[in-house]
């Protein structure tokens, strides 16, 4: 559970990054 933590934070901060690049060029 412990790579859990961490990974999930990064995984919504590039998810947060990537959307935001989307809906910018979109």
């Amino acid at each position: 559970m412990s790579l859990g933590r961490p990974y999930g934070h990064t995984h919504g901060s590039v998810l947060g990054h990537m959307a935001k690049s989307v809906l910018t060029t979109g």
